[in-house]
């Protein structure tokens, strides 16, 4: 499963930034996930949820923002989106053209290719009263 590979660095991730900073658990994570990441949501919230099972992880939010594919063309110069239609979920069967609209080359990936855990909610224990 494409999904459990992907999540279980993101929960390694979280787990360790929970632990750096002393945390109770953590009760919201946010991660932001391209287009060919090739991650629909019900699968990647089943990793999660199985992957953060018995863990500080366990029962947190998990919000996902989608981002577009961007290029850039280092032969012309063009930079700009490539993807799927709004609406449309990717999959490893229909990957978007990679070529530069302006000039056929080879575009380089600029951004929406991976998944990147972009902020984290902690619950710390209370300190105890001075």
């Amino acid at each position: 499963m494409h999904e459990l590979s992907m999540v279980q660095d993101v929960v390694d991730a979280a787990l360790t930034e929970a632990a750096r900073h002393n945390a109770r658990r953590v009760t919201r994570l946010k991660l932001e996930v391209g287009d060919l990441a090739f991650l629909a949501d019900a699968p990647l919230q089943q990793a999660f949820d199985q992957l953060s099972r018995g863990t500080s992880l366990e029962g947190a939010e998990l919000v996902v923002v989608r981002l577009r594919t961007t290029i850039m063309c280092p032969a012309c110069g063009h930079t700009g989106l490539v993807g799927l239609s709004p609406g449309t979920e990717a999959d490893h069967h229909h990957l978007p053209p990679l070529e530069c609209p302006q000039c056929g080359g080879p575009p380089e990936i600029t951004s929406g290719s991976g998944v990147v855990l972009r902020d984290l909610e902690l619950e710390m224990d209370e300190e105890p009263d001075a």
